[in-house]
Parts: C-alpha cells; sequence; structure tokens
C-alpha cells in the first residue's frame, strides 16, 4: 500500500495563487506584445479560469471562517499582536464579518467575468495570409 502523501498547505497554495496572478499580469502586458495571449479565445479560456477561481474562493472563504470559530473556542487562543491584543474572540468576530463581506463582491465578480466569456466567445481572428 502506497504511504499517503501530505496534502500542501492553505497557505502554501494561497501564496501560489498569488504568484501565479502576478505572473498573468505579467504576461498579459502589451509592453512585451502580450507574451501570454495570441488569440481572442486565449481570452476566453483565461477568463474560464479566473471564474472559476473566483466562484470558488467563497467556500475557502466559508472555510477559514468556520476554521478560526473553532480556534476562538480554544481557551490557548492569544491575540498580542493585532489591534485586538488581549481579545482573540474580537479579531475572530471581525475577520468573520471581513470575510462575510467579501463573499457577494467574490459572486458578483464572477458572475461578470462569466458575462465577459461569453461575449467574447465567438471572437476569432481571420486568416489573412495571401493565397489562402
Amino acid at each position: 500500500m502506497a504511504a499517503r502523501r501530505r496534502p500542501e498547505s492553505a497557505a502554501t497554495i494561497a501564496c501560489r495563487i498569488a504568484e501565479d496572478v502576478r505572473t498573468l499580469n505579467h504576461v498579459t502586458l502589451p509592453v512585451d506584445g502580450y507574451p501570454g495571449l495570441e488569440y481572442p479565445a486565449d481570452v476566453y479560456t483565461v477568463l474560464a479560469g479566473l471564474g472559476a477561481a473566483l466562484a470558488s474562493l467563497p467556500q475557502a472563504l466559508s472555510q477559514l471562517t468556520r476554521f478560526l470559530h473553532a480556534q476562538a473556542r480554544r481557551p490557548e487562543l492569544y491575540d498580542t499582536g493585532s489591534r485586538f491584543a488581549g481579545r482573540p474572540a474580537d479579531a475572530v468576530a471581525a475577520a468573520s464579518r471581513a470575510l462575510a463581506a467579501a463573499d457577494q463582491p467574490l459572486r458578483l465578480a464572477a458572475t461578470l467575468l462569466d458575462q465577459a466569456q461569453q461575449d467574447v466567445a465567438g471572437l476569432g481572428i481571420h486568416d489573412m495570409t495571401p493565397g489562402r
């Protein structure tokens, strides 16, 4: 029986997502002739990926909130480094409110990216090669 591989940490994955978005921003820069885009269909595919990512984020944020609430029930939880120093339950409550407030804008952004994807779905480039 093969040993189970330990999954990557949530922090590692979140940092990789941030780095991937930074890379996406670079490959879609017009300065270098849009090295990551060749055809309108590429935009369609990028929008699909970004829309799916945004649509999935509310679940991750909800799960982070549930984790924080579970941690708040632990008597050993403390906070010394934020505006809630000495009041970790208040830090959890404030973070939970912020995460909940992010839910609807993320869902709206996912919907708008889906709409943009549908709007470009029929775009293409005619082959203007002489003799074709």
